[in-house]
């Protein structure tokens, strides 16, 4: 269920299809005094009302390239500084603003009547100024414009801003000035069958296992990743029937048609990937802390009947609003993301939900505020489901800039960042509600960042004992529109890192890096009464927005073991992954190989979406590492043994 950058729509009808496809990335020359990524937005609907507030955050000058040296030399095994963590003061001393500078830029900002704050990594200003502030300081006139048919306003620039000459030298840019809605809302990833059944209509009954077996041989005569769930449930009987009915479902048998497959239960997911056996040698997330990034909200009694129904403690789930006076509205995104993690580790100190404004800036200062925690406050895991297209990015520098600054500060400070790669396939522009993409290659950010694991998506098959005895890479169609995206970056050189058997040499970054059970067929069981979204309670969801916080819960539990034998936090996962996959004993013990289907779904995309229902070219599944699943999964216990390992040489 990961969320995409909702200036695709508005960038079709304004730019093109073909503007989409540039490959290069657009910053500022040097000496530039542009502070902002300028997009024109056509006809503006009136001047923005004076007195809104804006949350900024300015990009101080700094050591950028030393930041990167320094969070490469903690993050490689190998390295004399491996796991050798900074904190903010040392950050800011070597590689950010002078104390002095950020005094005087605070200082100017003050004298403009702005308050702001400089951050303890001397990175960035964070400030809140009126629109009509902002115009005065940056040289330019905020408008109004419309996000689109029922989706309101936001605020941008109507010509280019320009950084005031009091602040030449001391900032690089500005984030903020833009309110356009950065991520859009979509529906959580489910059949388009599944549909509430009338009173006159014969409800569908549980498929026994002799039906799966068949089901599973149509499905691989299709060449679809959608399975029927063989293994064994626990839990409450309304969350172990949680699922989607096949009626409407084409090309079935009668007997098929009129039945419904269960998804899958904690329990099911804890065993095939191992995190069952951690869990008994007591690595249950107790003394850590993880953290979400979103843009929704939740029901805390929805996570209370999942933990009452699969046996799990709900931990504590404080609450951080960025920009916001009140808490957001529940929706499926937060809902998916703590009932992955509480299953996982329900003993964790606090799952802290960052809650903000969807645009830019706000998604910066989450980011922000969790970095600037204290050490004993701050999460050693953050996980983030909120995605956006690079090819829709390519006027946003500057919010690159400073979300790489963020990633490559926790990798300094030993913060582990695992984002989803996305659930379009190898389109990776998607298109309202993740039931279509832009017929053209594209992976999304933040996941194609060299400074994070972007997990991508698989679907299994289970025994009666819940091992994994079949796992390929999700892509739904020909019976549906969805799969875990991957492909290769157009802003983002191939990292260092970036190496092993089946990478191969293209000069660019690669996504995902690894990938986990996604498909929403069998799918999560979760419960949801969010209403608009998911008010039927219990149903299935998938998405690499369940991926990706499955992937940080097995994070946190390396990180308790590293404690319990006094051993330093993972940190940034990526170079230690790959200096594990390189060699072929260490590779086959940890990750398991994804060698069926690929991920993409250019067959589905019509001329209408840019396409013409012809295969796009990427990305198939190989052996080794691949565009499609990467690693492929991980087994739970070798990897933490393994990644431990490592700082021991």
């Amino acid at each position: 269920m990961n969320r995409l950058l909702s200036s695709v729509a508005v960038l079709l009808a304004s730019l093109g299809l073909a503007s989409l496809a540039r490959g290069s990335e657009e910053t500022s020359p040097p000496g530039s005094a542009s502070p902002v990524d300028f997009v024109e937005r056509g006809r503006a609907l009136s001047n923005a009302p004076p007195g809104q507030e804006l949350g900024l955050v300015l990009l101080l000058r700094a050591d950028d390239r030393g930041l990167a040296r320094a969070a490469y030399a903690v993050s490689t095994p190998g390295s004399g500084k491996f796991r050798s963590y900074l904190d903010s003061e040392e950050i800011a001393d070597r590689f950010g603003a002078s104390q002095e500078v950020r005094r005087e830029v605070v200082a100017t900002l003050a004298a403009r009547g702005i308050s702001s704050e400089a951050g303890a990594d001397g990175l960035w200003i964070e400030a809140t100024a009126t629109v009509e502030q902002a115009e005065s300081l940056f040289s330019t006139d905020l408008k109004s414009y419309s996000a689109g048919s029922g989706l309101g306003r936001f605020i941008a620039p109507a010509e280019e801003p320009r950084i005031p000459p009091e602040l030449f030298g001391a900032i690089e840019g500005v984030v903020g000035l833009d309110t356009e809605p950065a991520i859009e809302r979509p529906d959580p990833p489910t059949f388009r069958s599944r549909t509430a059944l009338r009173v006159d209509e014969t409800p569908p009954v549980r498929m026994n296992r002799q039906q799966g077996l068949e089901f599973n041989k149509i499905a691989r005569e299709l060449k679809t990743s959608v399975r029927a769930n063989l293994g064994s449930q626990k839990g409450c009987s309304p969350g172990r029937n949680a699922a989607t009915p096949l009626a409407g479902t084409t090309g079935l048998p009668d007997g098929l048609g009129g039945t419904y497959i269960p998804a899958y239960t904690p329990n099911q997911i804890h065993s095939a990937y191992g995190i069952d056996s951690l869990r008994k040698k007591g690595l249950n997330g107790e003394g850590e802390r993880i953290a979400v990034i979103e843009i929704d909200g939740f029901k805390r009694s929805d996570l209370e009947e999942a933990a009452k129904c699969f046996g799990f403690r709900a931990p504590p789930t404080p609450v951080k609003l960025i920009d916001l006076k009140k808490r957001l509205a529940p929706g499926g995104e937060t809902t998916l993301d703590l009932q992955v993690i509480a299953a996982a580790v329900p003993g964790v100190e606090e799952i802290r939900i960052v809650q903000g404004k969807n645009d830019n800036s706000a998604l910066l200062r989450q980011h922000i505020y969790l970095l600037n925690l204290p050490k004993k406050k701050r999460p050693s895991v953050v996980s983030a489901s909120l995605g956006a297209c690079e090819a829709g990015l390519t006027k946003n520098g500057k919010y690159r800039k400073g979300m790489e600054r963020v990633l490559k500060t926790a990798a300094l400070k030993g913060v582990t960042m695992i984002a989803s790669a996305g659930d379009t396939g190898s389109s990776g522009c998607a298109l309202a509600g993740n039931e279509g993409a832009l017929g053209q290659l594209s992976v999304e950010y933040v996941a194609s960042s060299p400074w994070i694991t972007g997990v991508g998506g698989t679907n299994m098959t289970l025994n009666q004992g819940n091992g994994i005895t079949e796992e390929v890479v999700w892509n739904n169609s020909p019976l549906a529109f969805g799969g875990g995206s991957g492909g290769v970056s157009q802003f983002f050189n191939q990292p260092k890192w970036q190496r092993g058997p089946g990478v191969g040499s293209l000069g660019k970054r690669s996504v995902p890096d690894i990938s986990m059970l996604a498909d929403n067929l069998p799918g999560w069981s979760i419960f949801c009464t969010v209403e608009d979204e998911c008010t039927d309670g219990w149903l299935p969801i998938g998405g690499t927005s369940a991926a990706a916080p499955l992937t940080a819960s097995i994070a946190l539990m390396a990180n308790q073991q590293a404690r319990k034998s006094n051993g330093s936090r993972l940190g940034f996962l990526n170079p230690s992954i790959y200096e594990i996959a390189r060699r072929e004993q260490t590779r086959k013990a940890t990750f398991r190989d994804v060698l069926k289907i690929g991920n993409d779904l250019g067959s589905m995309i019509g001329p209408t979406d840019g396409g013409n229902n012809q295969p796009l070219g990427c990305c198939k599944a190989t052996r080794n590492y691949d565009r499609a699943s990467g690693w492929g999964s991980i087994e739970g216990p070798s990897f933490i043994g393994r990644m431990l390992r490592l700082a021991r040489g």
